[in-house]
């Protein structure tokens, strides 16, 4: 049983990791909190189901789609919503807090109360006393597929746009950047990979509005425990609260699940406020 939870921690942290890293980079660029997060999890899984049965998509045919709504989504929220208020920290995490709450009750609206679910998509795999199936194997693979393009994406010219309007709004703006436009392509690659981590669980996770509650609060822990800004770390730190959430969840109680991350937001911010991936913050 053991050997069991470590591989479904790993494999779930990997996923955590990948919705992590929107999150990420949503802070690291406008220094914001977005609470709405989850909620494009929940499309990514619950659009996914809907291509799958309706469609007839294979649920990796139904990947790209499902990106490229989200960003498109993710471009419209900040453009419309978002970018307005987006110098007022309050007030946006206020916004995406309202955000996220009525966008579970629209796709509640579309798709039910009710948990959907779709059939395993691969055989079982039996490995080291673990049960496994192949498509979960597959989806923690392509979760670190997109991490790795993500760091190399960071890279390309565009990436050092991004890197240098997030060290240096004012600096950028004075060199003809757009820091307006950079930070809504930023919100809508954050939606999209919180997209990606919904689709890459629905064939294993029951799919409902409310799916990406868990993965938001463990989204949050991730970028506090790991740090903005570093992409090995948040991937390392998904991986421990995955499974660090699903042991707590098995032996002591199911709500541990919640509050696994939560208490180690707490020690985090007391031990190292930036983030055990960044530099220790100084003490004067």
């Amino acid at each position: 049983m053991t050997a069991q939870l470590l591989a479904d921690g790993l494999l779930t942290g990997l996923i955590y990791g990948l919705t992590a890293l929107g999150l990420a980079l949503v802070f690291g660029v406008m220094r914001i909190f977005n609470l709405a997060h989850g909620a494009f999890y929940a499309l990514g899984g619950l659009l996914t189901y809907t291509l799958v049965t309706r469609a007839g998509l294979d649920v990796w045919a139904a990947l790209p789609v499902v990106m490229a709504a989200a960003f498109a989504l993710g471009l419209a929220v900040e453009h419309t919503l978002v970018g307005p208020v987006r110098g007022h920290a309050i007030a946006v995490t206020v916004l995406t807090l309202g955000l996220g709450v009525g966008a579970e009750q629209v796709m509640q609206a579309l798709w039910g109360a009710a948990a959907l679910s779709l059939p395993p998509a691969a055989p079982v795999l039996a490995w080291a006393g673990a049960t496994l199936d192949a498509a979960r194997l597959a989806a923690g693979a392509c979760a670190l597929a997109l991490a790795g393009l993500t760091a190399l994406g960071l890279r390309t010219r565009l990436g050092t746009v991004v890197r240098f309007t997030a060290q240096d709004p004012e600096g950028a703006q004075l060199v003809g950047i757009n820091t307006d436009r950079v930070q809504m392509l930023v919100f809508g690659a954050a939606a999209a990979l919180a997209g990606a981590a919904g689709n890459l669980t629905a064939t294993w996770q029951a799919l409902s509005p409310a799916m990406g509650r868990l993965p938001l609060v463990v989204s949050l822990a991730v970028v506090v425990v790991g740090g903005p800004g570093n992409i090995p770390a948040t991937m390392g730190a998904g991986v421990f609260l995955g499974v660090a959430a699903v042991l707590s969840g098995y032996y002591l109680a199911p709500g541990w699940s919640y509050l696994t991350p939560l208490a180690a937001i707490v020690v985090s911010l007391l031990v190292r406020p930036s983030g055990w991936g960044g530099a220790p913050a100084r003490r004067d």
